[in-house]
């Protein structure tokens, strides 16, 4: 998991996804709409012949090209469906079928040519393998495999005018020139397919780009880059998923140390500049952590850590302590609270591991901030950790205690920060009832 995704290989690898998506279904349809086509040409050409007188002449050509016919469709359907049984991709199913349709139609024409003369059949087949080639590649490639349909007639055309059985040569030219008009037709139709289907994927990747966008937006903090409370529930989820033996999930909570006071006295664009340097610290401190911004000052960090590998009680420390940062050649002292529970139970909920969090993130303002406090189960208040010390916090501290508790370094701190409130006793002079003093 990352605080900060790229989305940039996988808005692409999307996008072609679709493309993929969308001109394989178109291929899938052509196929097999070829084929039940062409079954019905076949079915309606047996009944034609059964019923009717024909010649000879014309009977039995057609019948040797029902059976061509019904042997093409049959093994394109036979690989076709060894393609699907196949752990192969839809996009080289797709592609074989392209093939597979070009070379059996180019075999049937230059056939009929030969020694049937040209049948509605080796047509129709020049004709959907063209379509599928614009669907799969582009019109050129497409009306490209029409003239070369066109040649492989041509030569079938040369070679068996003059043989037994064929066409007079006059017919067997004739039927050749009355597709002349159904080719040109079928290679303007590439080219507004091709137009098509571009319009529609660029529709198609400006509608996935605006989506992703808008919930980038929806789950990201437009500051930071953090992740926002709309993942929250998500993310911690993710890392309870993930957590194994060795590695353990921990919720920390993280709050910028005199805030308020950095927006007084240097404006909003300085306390902009420190939360964004405070995100890429702590970023930087956990590479591999979940960082949302919850507001304000706040973030909360979801990790998975291996003890044994990484010392994440350093690590807290040295994220908690001030560091320099200088903003329009003004020196601002940055550091952090952070509160943080280590979470030995999958069964927790959101709410608990934050509330543990929340707990330990006061003890540490109450320590005098720039520190690390980790909660202790079991514990009615946290331990507090700072470095290599480690101090129990006493509730019960009252008086004169509680004024040493406070370092003086704060106090200045805690003023703009209001909190701490003046309370003034007005002095009566009961003789007079003046005021002498507050």
């Amino acid at each position: 998991m990352s605080s900060q995704r790229s989305d940039t290989s996988t808005s692409s690898g999307t996008e072609y996804s679709a493309r993929s998506e969308t001109r394989d279904k178109s291929v899938r349809f052509f196929f097999y709409g070829f084929c039940v086509i062409t079954a019905g040409a076949m079915l309606m050409t047996l009944a034609e012949l059964s019923i009717k007188d024909t010649l000879s002449v014309v009977a039995e050509p057609r019948l040797t090209a029902i059976k061509l016919y019904a042997l093409c469709v049959g093994l394109l359907l036979l690989i076709d469906q060894v393609l699907v049984w196949c752990p192969f991709s839809e996009r080289a199913v797709s592609a074989t079928r392209v093939v597979s349709l070009l070379i059996i139609c180019n075999a049937a024409v230059f056939g009929g040519f030969y020694n049937l003369g040209w049948n509605s059949h080796s047509a129709g087949a020049a004709l959907f393998a063209s379509l599928m080639v614009t669907i799969s590649y582009s019109a050129k490639l497409a009306n490209l495999s029409l003239v070369m349909t066109t040649v492989v007639g041509l030569t079938g055309l040369s070679l068996g005018t003059d043989s037994p059985g064929s066409y007079p040569n006059s017919i067997a030219w004739s039927l050749f020139t009355s597709l002349l008009m159904p080719l040109t037709v079928v290679a303007l139709v590439n080219v507004i397919l091709e137009d098509v289907f571009n319009a529609h994927e660029t529709a198609l990747a400006t509608s996935q780009r605006a989506r992703k966008k808008l919930k980038l937006q929806a789950d990201t903090d437009p500051l930071t880059g953090c992740l926002n409370r709309n993942r929250l529930d998500i993310e911690f989820a993710t890392v309870m998923n993930r957590a194994g033996e060795r590695e353990t999930p921990i919720v920390g909570l993280l709050d910028l140390d005199n805030f308020k006071a950095v927006n007084t006295s240097a404006g909003h664009a300085a306390g902009d500049a420190i939360l964004k340097a405070a995100a890429q610290k702590i970023r930087s401190a956990f590479p591999g952590a979940s960082l949302i911004r919850l507001g304000g000052d706040e973030f909360l960090l979801l990790l998975l850590a291996d003890f044994q590998a990484i010392d994440v009680t350093g690590i807290f420390s040295e994220l908690a302590s001030a560091a320099l940062f200088n903003f329009s050649n003004e020196e601002i002292w940055l550091s952090l609270s952070v509160g943080y529970t280590v979470i030995l139970d999958n069964t927790m909920s959101t709410s608990t591991a934050i509330a543990e969090a929340d707990l330990a993130l006061r003890q540490a303002k109450r320590s005098g901030k720039g520190q690390a406090v980790l909660y202790s189960p079991g514990d009615s208040m946290p331990t507090a950790v700072s470095g290599d010390v480690t101090a129990s916090f006493n509730p019960l501290l009252r008086g004169s205690d509680i004024k040493q508790a406070i370092p003086a370094r704060n106090v200045g701190t805690a003023i703009l920060e209001g909190e701490i409130d003046f309370a003034f006793q007005p002095v009566f002079d009961c003789r007079s009832n003046t005021l002498v003093a507050a």
